[in-house]
This record gives structure tokens, C-alpha cells and sequence, in this order.
């Protein structure tokens, strides 16, 4: 058809007068501007409004403004939460391209962290209705670009176009947003609930304290309504009133639903980037500031704290958690299970954990308070070995304890501010950040806390190789400069050190579990000792330790040094196997070494992930037992 030829050519040439026409009306709207001008400029956006649906409805708001039109009323938007009003007061427009957007995609489902949502049938009448009123006014375009230049053509009503759009745009908004605003506070729910569990938990926390003060004879004054200490500089500028409506420093980034927000069920990189929405894309189409978005300070932490009021914070939570008072542990443990479930909706950038227990902040809390004891298993040790030992639980203990306050200090900081966190909870980058530190924090437990022997072992292994350091300072090198020989010596000096204290077996067990067999003896606990097995490979190198242990003490040549056969015996596992040799060396020594390096190898590549975690964690003890 030679009309479908001429149409591309055609268009252009309209868009490029259309154009020209806009550069010779520069002026206010309130500036003389006839139908024509208005439709040459509605007709240059036309064409180009898929791109750029902004610049659409800014359009559509001049040309309101040129032909005087009276738009219909916005005063429902009164009715608005703070968030909206302010948004929607951004460029003091009655049009928003992301409502136009949310219009036009037809979408009737919102999906916010992991739950659908159903849009209303009333509210998706109105958007088929202002789709309506698009298109007419579309056709109106499309009929003035073919006659405009044709001599006498009659000029289209864009009156009553663009009063039909306005009232229909107006109607849909005004349904619309509120169904947004209900969502949005479903969402947060979640959020609210762990908010309203953790003012429980402080009012029976503070009841707490008041009795035993009572029992005590002594009085004291709580921090107000908030029983834990908040940063100095957010509590000052909450009692001055100068927490404005655009500080937000530790909620995260915005306050309403975004199309990051709002998505539909899919991948988890579409979780992330939030693709799929039914809602606008206010951030592609408006940047940095867009509808529905609060202004926020991008500090993303609980501000700074003095270390006396932490350290009360800590205590006050670990007596809690191991507190004989019923209703305390309850409201505790009902917390850590919400933490829970909100671990599983929002921590994207972790593992998203539902089964995060409250066992694991009860032990750590008896840990820290000085309530545990080793188990009776363990040897005897030096005192030196012992204090880094104790050093290094309450390290672990302390670790566990701290991720969990600053969630409930967070919980504390967004009380009075739940408008302004993101009801996709995820998007919440303060909030994701401690729920990932709580998770880890609680593996870490889990592994290492709850079982004690295991915790032991751990303890143990880690004070023994920081106090190599005295007699091996090429480990002091290695520990500090953290070179990639260091990951090749750790495993050796577990290694090692299960060799010599058969309670620390259980560390190396965990990850090469084939070599060691538990043995369960009269009146110990289940898997107790984990004790050398009948597998050939450690068979051998057990003895191998044995006799190379006997050669050294025996030999001439370390005699004479006065060195004891365990410090020799570190030193030549420090260095490994390919290191020069000695003149008093033995046979023995290297065919130990060597084996011992086979094991080692065996050792990080069976759990190759885990052995990483166990590492990181066994680093930060050895580092622990140095300051000890």
C-alpha cells in the first residue's frame, strides 16, 4: 500500500516541524499559544512518548495550561500518607509519568517480598478507562498529522481530549495510589511485628531490671521509653525535633512502592532488580529522584556509640537471653523467630536463612556471662593456654551477642519511622546489612558455640598456634602479612594439634570426617572424643607423629640445643615438607611431613567452601589469643 510507505516519511517531516514549531514558541505557558501550536507540540511528543513517557506528560501539563483548561480536582490526594504528598508535590504537576505507565501496563498483580498482591476490579476499570481517553486522543493526533497540511482541514478539539484524559487520569490515581498505600503497609507488616516484639522485650527487660534494683535496695532511671542506647547524635536530634522527614540514615532507602519494590515472581536477579512490575518505573523513568521515593541520607549504619553504653546494651541482652524469667525468654524467643522470618524475605544478600534458633543466643549468652565450662574431656592445660582460651569463647560469644543487638537497635530506630522503610524489604540496604551480619553470626554459632566440644577444640587449636608465635616467628610473619603460604600452614597446624590433643580432633573431623571415627565411651556424651580411626592413611601418620616425636627427643642434635621436641616439631610443620633439611634431621621427621601434607591437601579441598569459613574464623581467634 502506498499509504504504509508514505507514513514513515510523513512523520518525520511533521516531527521535524512539529520540532521547528517548538523552538519559535519559547515562552510561559500563560503566553499566547493557539490549538494548533498545542497540537504541533503534542504531536512532536507523540511520536517520541514510548521513549520518553516523562516528557509525555509534561506535555500533557503544558498543554492543559496553554488552552486553559480546568483540570479536575486533586484534593484526594489530602488523603495521601507523608510520603506521597511529598512526591507528588515534586514538580508541582497533576501529571506523573509513572501513573502513566502503571496505567498502560495493564498488570492486575503486585508482588512484594514474595507475596502477591490483587489489584481491585474498580481500579482496573478506571486504568481501562483512561487507556480510553489515551487513545482517542492518539486517533486526535494521528488525524491532525495527516491533515495539517492540507488547506481548510478543521482543527481537532484538543479541549475536550485532554478534559477527558485529565478526569479519567485523575479517577485512576485517586484509586490507585490508596490500593499502593494499603500494600505498601501489608508489606511492612513483617517489619512491624519484630518492631512491636522488641518493645515488649524491653518493657519486660526494664521490669527486669527495676525488680533486682528493688531486691537490691538500689533505684535507677531507664533511658526513657527506649531501653537500649540509641546513637547520641540521632537521641539529641529526636529530643531537639530535628529528625526531619528527609533523615533517615539507618531505614534504608526509600519509603514507598518503587518498581524495584513491586515486582513479580521470578529469578532471584529479578528479585533484585525488581523487573516485572505492575507498578511505574518511577527510578528508570525519573532517575535518582522519583515518584514515591523519599530523600533519604545515604549512611547506611546505626551512627556511633560509646563503648560503656554497648557494653551495658550487651550485658542487658545476654542476661535476657539466659534469664530465668519465663515471659522474658518467651518475648525473646518470639523475637528471633520474626528475625527469622524476616531473614527469609529480605536478606537477598545472604542466604535467607528461616531457622535461625534462639538456642544459639542463649548459649552464646551463658558463654559470654562466664557460665560455661569446658567439658570434662578436656585436658588440663597452662594457664597462659587457658586465658586465651576463655579469650577466645567470649570473643565468639561477644560476636554472637553484638550482630543481634544492632537488628534490635535498628528495630528501635525505624519505631517512629516506619514510613520511610522501603515495603520491599529487601531494598532496605541497613536493614539486609545486619540481617546478614545476624545469619552469619549465627552459623558461626551454631558451629561452633552450641557444641562444646567442638568449641573447645576450636578454642584450644587457635591458642596453641598463637602461642607458636613465640618460638616461631616466621608464623608471626606469615599471621601478619597474610600471604597465601599462611593458608597452606593452618591446615598442617590443625593438623597437628589433633595429633597431640586428641579433644581437638573434632575440628578437623567436621571437614574430613572419613579419617576420624567418634568414639563414645561410659558416661560421656554422644561423640565426645573424636579418636584416630582404622582408615591406612591416618593410621600411618599417627604413628608416623610418634616416632618422629621419639627421634627428636632422642637425637644428639636437638639435645644439645635444649629445644623441646614439640617447638622443633612446629617449626619443621611451619616450613613443610620441600623446606632444606637440617644436618640432625631424621628420616622420620620427613616421612611425617610428608604425609602430614597429604592430609593437609585433603583437608582444604574436601569442604573447600567451609574450610574458607573455618579459616576466617580460626584467623580472627588466633589474632584474639594474641591480645590475651
Amino acid at each position: 500500500d502506498l499509504s504504509d510507505r508514505i507514513k514513515p516519511a510523513l512523520r518525520f517531516a511533521m516531527t521535524s516541524m512539529a520540532d521547528s514549531s517548538l523552538q519559535n514558541h519559547v515562552g510561559s505557558p500563560q503566553c499566547r499559544w493557539t490549538p494548533e501550536a498545542v497540537l504541533d507540540r503534542l504531536l512532536s511528543t507523540y511520536y517520541h512518548w514510548s521513549i520518553d513517557a516523562s516528557e509525555f506528560a509534561r506535555e500533557v501539563q503544558f498543554s492543559t495550561l496553554a488552552l486553559s483548561i480546568q483540570t479536575a480536582s486533586r484534593s484526594y490526594r489530602d488523603e495521601f500518607s507523608p510520603n506521597y504528598k511529598l512526591l507528588f508535590l515534586q514538580g508541582n504537576t497533576d501529571y506523573r509519568p509513572e501513573v502513566l505507565e502503571a496505567c498502560l501496563k495493564q498488570e492486575d498483580q503486585v508482588f512484594v517480598n514474595g507475596t502477591q498482591f490483587q489489584i481491585s476490579a474498580f481500579t482496573a476499570e478506571k486504568s481501562s478507562a483512561m487507556r480510553q481517553c489515551l487513545a482517542q486522543l492518539f486517533e486526535m493526533l494521528e488525524l491532525w498529522s495527516s491533515n495539517r497540511l492540507v488547506p481548510g482541514s478543521q482543527i481537532p478539539d484538543a479541549t475536550t481530549a485532554l478534559c477527558s484524559l485529565d478526569s479519567a487520569w485523575a479517577d485512576f490515581e485517586k484509586c490507585y495510589v490508596p490500593e499502593l498505600m494499603s500494600i505498601e503497609a501489608l508489606a511492612r507488616q513483617p517489619l512491624q511485628r519484630a518492631v512491636a516484639l522488641e518493645r515488649e522485650l524491653q518493657d519486660l527487660e526494664r521490669h527486669e531490671v527495676l525488680s533486682a534494683n528493688r531486691r537490691q535496695g538500689r533505684t535507677s532511671v531507664c533511658n526513657g521509653s527506649k531501653y537500649l542506647s540509641l546513637p547520641v547524635e540521632r537521641s539529641q536530634a529526636r529530643e531537639n525535633g530535628s529528625l526531619g522527614d528527609g533523615a533517615s540514615s539507618s531505614l534504608g532507602d526509600s519509603a514507598c512502592c518503587t518498581p524495584s519494590s513491586l515486582q513479580s515472581p521470578s529469578a532471584r536477579e529479578r528479585h533484585l532488580s525488581g523487573a516485572g512490575s505492575p507498578c511505574v518505573r518511577m527510578r528508570q523513568m525519573s532517575g535518582d529522584v522519583s515518584l514515591m521515593r523519599v530523600p533519604s541520607e545515604t549512611a547506611d549504619t546505626l551512627g556511633t556509640q560509646s563503648k560503656e553504653s554497648r557494653s551495658k546494651d550487651l550485658h542487658r541482652l545476654a542476661h535476657s537471653a539466659s534469664s530465668t524469667s519465663t515471659k522474658c525468654r518467651e518475648a525473646l524467643e518470639h523475637l528471633v523467630m520474626q528475625v527469622a522470618g524476616l531473614n527469609a524475605l529480605a536478606n537477598v544478600d545472604g542466604k535467607g536463612r528461616e531457622d535461625l534458633t534462639s538456642d544459639v543466643l542463649e548459649i552464646a549468652a551463658n558463654v559470654f556471662l562466664g557460665r560455661w565450662q569446658p567439658p570434662s574431656s578436656a585436658s588440663a592445660k597452662e594457664s597462659s593456654t587457658m586465658a586465651a582460651s576463655a579469650a577466645i569463647r567470649k570473643f565468639l560469644a561477644r560476636r554472637v551477642l553484638e550482630s543481634f543487638l544492632d537488628l534490635r537497635r535498628y528495630f528501635v530506630a525505624v519505631t517512629d519511622r516506619m514510613n520511610y522503610v522501603d515495603p520491599q524489604l529487601c531494598n532496605n540496604k541497613a536493614l539486609v546489612k545486619y540481617l546478614l551480619a545476624w545469619e552469619e553470626a549465627w552459623e558461626l554459632g551454631s558451629r561452633f558455640i552450641v557444641q562444646p566440644v567442638m568449641l573447645e577444640a576450636l578454642c584450644g587449636t587457635a591458642a596453641q598456634i598463637a602461642a607458636s608465635q613465640v618460638y616461631a616467628p616466621e608464623l608471626a610473619m606469615h599471621l601478619d602479612e597474610q600471604d597465601a603460604e599462611l593458608f597452606l600452614i593452618l591446615p598442617r597446624l590443625v593438623l597437628l594439634c589433633a595429633l597431640a590433643e586428641p579433644t581437638q580432633a573434632v575440628l578437623p573431623a567436621n571437614f574430613i570426617p572419613q579419617h576420624f571415627v567418634k568414639q563414645n565411651g561410659e558416661g560421656e556424651e554422644p561423640c565426645a572424643v573424636p579418636t584416630v580411626s582404622h582408615s591406612a592413611d591416618m593410621t600411618d601418620l599417627s604413628r608416623d607423629f610418634v616416632v618422629a616425636v621419639h627421634d627428636i627427643t632422642t637425637s644428639n642434635a636437638y639435645q644439645a640445643s635444649s629445644q623441646p621436641a614439640w617447638e622443633v616439631l612446629v617449626r619443621k610443620t611451619i616450613a613443610g615438607p620441600g623446606a632444606e633439611a637440617d644436618d640432625g634431621d631424621d628420616h622420620s621427621v620427613h616421612s611425617f611431613l610428608r604425609r602430614l601434607e597429604g592430609i593437609s591437601l585433603e583437608l582444604q579441598r574436601t569442604e573447600p567452601q567451609a574450610w574458607n569459613g573455618c579459616c576466617a574464623v580460626l584467623l580472627q581467634c588466633i589474632e584474639e589469643a594474641g591480645r590475651a
